[in-house]
């Protein structure tokens, strides 16, 4: 069943890819119905979950991602980031902080730092985001996320002059 699973999975995320919505959805539940095994679409409809507001449906896929792609790096790495933002969205934002804190000691790049930084934005301990997001701009000057985190840490701070320094950068 897997293998009609995985090509309504890929009907489903050619039409994400192409923002029909509403059909991306229904390719998704009808793979979902068959077994789809592909992590990549798994991962995708998630992804749409997450956007559209179904945070518990989100929660439970990057999950059962996590338990049948644990031995998959790549895989286990983006469930988790993607668990952290559904966490944050269904209001558990220390829980997110915690978790990508966790995954961010053991994979420091721009998607983390990128992801990390804006949550820590989110708690309001700006001394603590300005300076982890100083720490991402030297790992990545050139990331639009992180500069854009950084714009974002100096306006809430009240430094119109330096946000817009950055945002300028980052577009």
């Amino acid at each position: 069943m897997g293998l009609i699973g995985n090509i309504y999975g890929f009907m489903g995320y050619y039409n994400h890819s192409r923002g029909n919505t509403d059909k991306a959805f229904q390719w998704y539940r009808k793979a979902e119905e068959h077994d789809v095994t592909s992590a990549n679409y798994q991962m995708a409809y998630g992804v749409l979950l997450l956007r559209t507001g179904q945070y518990e449906k989100a929660q439970e896929l990057f999950n059962k991602l996590l338990v049948f792609f644990s031995g998959k790096e790549s895989v286990k790495n983006n469930a988790k980031i993607n668990l952290a933002l559904t966490h944050w969205r269904m209001g558990e934002l220390d829980l997110a902080v915690e978790s990508m804190t966790e995954l961010h000691n053991k994979l420091k790049n721009s998607r983390t730092y990128g992801t990390l930084g804006y949550l820590l934005l989110e708690t309001g301990d700006w001394d603590k985001a300005l300076q982890f997001n100083l720490e991402a701009l030297e790992y990545d000057d050139l990331d639009p996320v992180v500069l854009d985190n950084l714009g974002q840490t100096y306006y809430r701070m009240g430094d119109w002059d330096k946000a817009f320094e950055y945002f300028k950068k980052a577009r």
